[in-house]
């Protein structure tokens, strides 16, 4: 029976340690894919402002 006891003891304990390794993951992995979103997201929108630029020079010589 103490046996039993131990074994489900150590049993609880890495399955808590996995439980809290696979949540880091978790966390982190979800982390990532915020960091690339916001990165994308912010290239997205200089890519646009610097195509804006260009389109702006383009009419300014245009009209001038």
């Amino acid at each position: 029976f103490h046996a039993l006891l131990h074994l489900i003891n150590v049993l609880s304990l890495v399955i808590y340690d996995s439980a809290r390794k696979l949540s880091l993951n978790i966390c982190s992995f979800l982390l990532f894919i915020a960091c690339t979103l916001s990165h994308l997201f912010f290239l997205v929108v200089y890519i646009n402002i610097f195509e804006f630029w260009l389109v702006l020079m383009f009419l300014l010589k245009i009209c001038h």
